[in-house]
């Protein structure tokens, strides 16, 4: 399993999207499909640009839902730097009870070991993704 994150515009209309997301470690993973309005991609792009401008430099992006009531799933990043130098990735997402006998659903929580450059790379797939179905991007996680 690479690591790393990946995202598909799984469907597509007038006034949403639905996207999957993937997210990997290495030794652990997990994916979900969530709803968002057509400029989800820029506010990852917005969140992941140009970090991290400094040592301190902490972010966080919280994407679709993580109330059980509504459809769908929901993935909340925090980027933060460490003093190694790569960049530590913390994942929480959180997949809809439609699968499941739960109610609540399935979560799976991870980080991500990922160099700064490959970070420019993701915003860079991200500002050059067409909005259309089966559109993607990759992020690169380093090997842990």
């Amino acid at each position: 399993m690479s690591a790393g994150i990946d995202i598909k515009i799984l469907y597509l209309d007038n006034d949403a999207m639905e996207v999957g997301l993937s997210v990997r470690n290495g030794r652990f993973g997990g994916s979900i499909e969530f709803y968002a309005t057509h400029d989800v991609l820029k506010t990852i792009a917005a969140t992941f640009r140009g970090f991290p401008k400094s040592a301190d430099d902490h972010r966080e992006l919280e994407v679709g839902t993580f109330d059980p009531s509504f459809a769908g799933g929901g993935a909340r990043f925090e980027l933060a730097t460490s003093k190694r130098g790569p960049v530590i990735i913390r994942a929480h997402l959180r997949a809809d009870g439609t699968l499941t006998t739960t109610k609540e659903g399935e979560s799976v929580d991870l980080e991500l070991v990922i160099e700064p450059a490959s970070i420019d790379r993701f915003v860079e797939a991200l500002d050059l993704m067409d909005v259309a179905v089966s559109a993607t991007a990759h992020l690169d996680g380093a090997a842990t």
